[in-house]
């Protein structure tokens, strides 16, 4: 039906707006398998889709509905950008996907998508798994291609409630949840052994930091069960992992086909699944083919531990502070859900730090503050004490299952 239509031609950009449903699926398979270059949205960035299609040149969005209604209608785009001109030139499949990272600007990757796909002729183990990411999310792409690659079995949830996702665990005997440590602190905060959730095999855990004391309670929460660190970015896909131990940051990052290296403490990946570039970006790329991911790394032997984005670091009048530090030290204080470390301007330093806490207690600002000031004054300088602090009444969760400093 597809290659029929005029406007899902070979090399037409085909903005795709759905969430997870059978359809949604086979018309991202037919559309790559047609030659079109897909743009991935989800129905949940209404504000944002206008901008969205012009940045992506599309001609024709697909837009399948809640209840896998699809309506195709005319955008008019016409393509000029040279990434996109290439590969409809040549007629060969692509994928565009937005990507905000911590900073919050929207920045537009686009992959040939035979070269990203091609991981995914190998089949791995038959799963039962939960797509948590969003169907516009390159760890969401990776599960479904990795789910059907397989032959193994996807369970759709209508949201993503912790007990919405536990009762599903229960009901279909899920054994891998691929998910966000902001989740976690939410389902430690549900009723979630209330459930059976013995099928559980695997919680793979990404898209942002894990806290350190997070780790620990989901290891003595969840005993036996693995919890594996995922490595990925929408420029190069989701990389092949292997943690040091159950509870431990430290990790070796590669895969077939997958070189990495450190320059001057920060990672830098080469990989044939890179991307081609960004539309809306300069190249991030080195001349010799390295990706500079911006995360700042330490390194022991073969393994290394993510400090966080070098954009995230905090620089107080010529002194580096890691927002992962101070927040692994608040968050060990009690009655502490929550905390987001971040800067703000300051005219002497340059920059102060601010912490954005939420709390379980009924405690005041003025008294956490002075609580905080006390706990942190001697395990750290004082130019690393948050000057600045907020109480929070909600999660932090954002509308990508993950916290963003920049909210």
């Amino acid at each position: 039906m597809l290659a029929q239509r005029k406007d899902t031609q070979p090399g037409t950009v085909v903005a795709l707006t759905a969430d997870y449903s059978p359809t949604a699926l086979a018309l991202l398979l037919a559309l790559l398998d047609a030659g079109c270059i897909v743009s991935l949205a989800t129905t949940a960035v209404v504000g944002q889709k206008a901008e969205l299609l012009r940045l992506a040149e599309v001609k024709t969005e697909i837009i399948v509905g809640g209840d896998d209604e699809v309506v195709i209608r005319d955008v008019g785009y016409v393509v000029s950008h040279t990434l996109l001109a290439g590969l409809t030139a040549s007629r060969t499949s692509g994928l565009v996907l937005f990507t905000s990272g911590s900073s919050g600007k929207m920045k537009a990757v686009v992959h040939d998508a035979q070269r990203l796909f091609a991981r995914y002729r190998t089949a791995g183990r038959a799963r039962i798994t939960i797509p948590f990411m969003l169907f516009d999310h390159i760890g969401g792409v990776n599960t479904v291609l990795q789910v059907l690659a397989s032959g193994g079995t996807a369970v759709i949830s209508p949201n993503r409630d912790p007990n919405t996702i536990c009762a599903l665990i229960e009901l279909y005997r899920v054994q891998v949840l691929p998910t966000t440590p902001t989740f976690l602190t939410l389902l430690l905060l549900s009723d979630f052994d209330a459930y059976d959730l013995s099928s559980l095999e695997c919680i793979a855990y990404g898209a942002e930091r894990m806290p350190l004391l997070l780790l620990a309670r989901l290891t003595a929460a969840f005993p036996g069960l693995r919890l594996i660190q995922t490595y990925g970015l929408s420029e190069v896909g989701i990389l092949r992992t292997h943690s040091e131990a159950n509870g431990s940051l430290w990790m070796t990052l590669g895969g077939r086909g997958v070189e990495t290296r450190v320059s001057e403490g920060l990672l830098e990946v080469r990989t044939e699944s890179a991307m081609l570039g960004y539309l809306n970006e300069a190249s991030p790329f080195t001349e010799d083919g390295w990706l500079k991911t911006g995360d700042r790394v330490q390194v022991s032997g073969s393994y290394i531990r993510i400090l966080g984005r070098e954009s995230d670091v905090i620089n107080i009048g010529g002194e580096k502070v890691y927002p992962s530090e101070i927040e692994d030290l608040i968050a060990s204080m009690p009655h502490v859900l929550e905390v987001i470390v971040s800067s703000e301007p300051n005219a002497i330093t340059g920059q102060l730090v601010r912490a954005d806490v939420r709390l379980s207690s009924q405690e005041t600002r003025e008294d956490f503050r002075r609580r905080m000031i006390g706990f942190l004054s001697d395990r750290v300088p004082a130019y690393k004490i948050p000057q600045r602090v907020t109480l929070a009444t909600r999660s932090f969760q954002g509308s990508r299952l993950k916290r963003r400093r920049s909210e």
